[in-house]
């Protein structure tokens, strides 16, 4: 697949820019994955609203992480999946301490 999207590919013209970008987001659905799978009761819980909130928002701050940080690197690319592992759960517990709600994770 790597191969595929590759920048030489003459059937999609991918800068590498765009790659780094994917890349990034790629990561932070991983890391949001990975938090919904170790977090869930059962099959149930993986296909809720929560978990489907979690897995968006990840992909959301992988997209910001790359165009919030300046260099783009391997440890970068790590700290994308721990920031979307941990972001939407600091994003959850602000709406609900603005909000004045109490919202449960995922379960």
């Amino acid at each position: 697949m790597i191969a595929f999207l590759s920048v030489s590919n003459p059937y999609i013209n991918m800068t590498p820019q765009t790659l780094e970008i994917i890349r990034f987001t790629f990561m932070g659905l991983l890391g949001g994955f990975s938090y919904v799978l170790l977090n869930s009761d059962g099959w149930d819980s993986l296909t809720s609203f929560t978990s489907i909130r979690h897995l968006m928002v990840s992909l959301i701050v992988g997209f910001l992480y790359y165009h919030l940080y300046s260099e783009w690197n391997f440890p970068n690319q790590v700290m994308s999946f721990v920031s979307a592992y941990m972001g939407p759960s600091f994003v959850q517990s602000l709406v609900k301490r603005l909000s004045g709600t109490s919202e449960t994770t995922i379960h």
